[in-house]
């Protein structure tokens, strides 16, 4: 399990973004599962937002209630550290 932040879960929906290759094919190529903290959700929400308006926003909050993010709380440091 990989512990994944805002810039990554940013630069991997927004093309203009710098990062934007290395971050989608990391999230696209990695077998692991990625563990994303409620505040990296929340943070990625306002950010897509205030970037692209309610749209990616949207996309994102699918993808990740698709499954595709596990959504982790503060008991789950653990299994962050344990990958």
């Amino acid at each position: 399990m990989i512990l994944v932040d805002t810039n990554v879960l940013v630069a991997a929906a927004r093309t203009t973004d710098t990062h934007h290759v290395a971050a989608a094919r990391l999230l696209r190529e990695t077998d692991d599962r990625f563990l994303v903290a409620p505040t990296v959700l929340a943070e990625t929400c306002y950010l897509l937002h205030a970037f692209g308006g309610p749209a990616p926003e949207v996309a994102f909050l699918r993808s990740s209630a698709a499954g595709e993010l596990e959504l982790g709380g503060v008991d789950d440091r653990r299994r962050g550290a344990d990958g």
